[in-house]
């Protein structure tokens, strides 16, 4: 474990946590319901033999008293008798009422008589025994259900203190997996430029620190790559305005959202606008309020200029002209950029 990463032996110890508290709550779960189970098993048997014992004893002094005191005890009723006696004395049971018990069954043996007054008082020990006994396995029966409603109870407190500390060291280990990354997704979240220096948190860990690492150069290279392709935009915008500037006609360009982003100087002077006026701004929204920009705005609205000539104003000149059209499209069939030519008809 030692000779993991920081962050790896982390989490690695947060998952060990959980899965050992699951497995202790689990075998602790397991050995209460055993014991459970078990105890009162155990106690109804002895019980049961005690009941069984005072039974037989009372059947001999029936069998006593009903031959008038002419029984016989077998070899083998004799040594269950006193093996009857025997589980009751070791079963701890009124021992001294027991004894008197034994001593009349002992003095009947000996003498082969016993007297009224010998039987009914041995019946009612018989009797409290018997009847004790039965209350006695009542009261435990009862105890040991409640005591299975409150160990219940404890297993539910168990399950869910236990369910509290496994989403306590889950939540432990998640922010440990997802801090990293949030922390870096928040300095994302306000979409720097390329080329901005971030401010990245402070590493914590070795994981952390290589993350960090590895992600500032990307933005780096990245940053390299975007200055790169705007001075070649640049270069090839400086291009393609030479060449327009180079035509004798006046030519302006429009995307797919009608914005200017190329034009002539032969344009700007036939509509009588300054550079900021047009570059990058809607065609049909611009701040000119020259007539030629007018009738070629409302010509371009209407598509009805192709092949149809129409008289400009230009250097202080009225002269004919024919507006042409080309439409370029990607890939796609989708329209790029527009391209109008305003061609003097001599």
């Amino acid at each position: 474990m030692s000779v993991l990463p920081p962050m790896r032996r982390g989490i690695a110890i947060e998952v060990l946590k959980i899965l050992l508290l699951s497995n202790l709550s689990s075998l602790i779960l397991i050995f209460i319901v055993y014991f459970i189970g078990k105890n009162p098993k155990n106690y109804i048997a002895l019980n049961t033999q005690n009941l069984q014992s005072l039974l037989y004893v009372s059947t001999q002094f029936d069998n006593i008293f009903s031959s008038n005191s002419r029984y016989m005890f077998s070899k083998d009723e004799l040594q269950k008798l006193n093996d009857s006696f025997f589980t009751l004395e070791k079963r701890n049971i009124e021992n001294i009422k027991i004894i008197e018990l034994k001593k009349i069954i002992n003095n009947y043996i000996k003498y082969q008589k016993m007297t009224n007054k010998d039987y009914v008082f041995s019946r009612e020990i018989l009797n409290y025994l018997i009847n004790n006994n039965y209350e006695n396995m009542s009261i435990e029966i009862l105890e040991k259900e409640n005591f299975s409603t409150y160990i219940l109870g404890l297993c539910c407190a168990l399950f869910f203190i236990s369910l509290f500390i496994s989403i306590y060291y889950s939540e432990r280990l998640s922010e440990k997996i997802a801090t990293p990354i949030k922390k870096i997704s928040e300095i994302l979240k306000f979409k720097p430029d390329l080329g901005q220096k971030l401010k990245f948190p402070e590493a914590e860990n070795v994981e952390m620190k290589t993350l960090i690492l590895e992600f500032s150069e990307l933005w780096n290279r990245l940053s390299d790559l975007n200055r790169f392709n705007i001075r070649n935009l640049r270069y090839k915008e400086w291009e393609i305005n030479e060449i327009i500037n180079f035509y004798s006609n006046g030519i302006f360009v429009l995307n797919h959202l009608n914005k200017v982003i190329y034009y002539n100087h032969i344009l700007r002077k036939i509509i009588g606008a300054e550079n900021y006026e047009i570059k990058g701004n809607n065609w049909y929204d611009l701040s000119i309020s020259s007539n030629n920009y007018i009738i070629i705005r409302d010509l371009i609205r209407k598509g009805a200029f192709d092949k149809k000539e129409t008289d400009l104003v230009f250097e202080n000149i009225k002269k004919p002209y024919i507006i042409r059209k080309s439409e370029i499209k990607d890939q796609h069939g989708n329209l790029d950029f527009i391209i109008y030519e305003l061609v003097q008809d001599f």
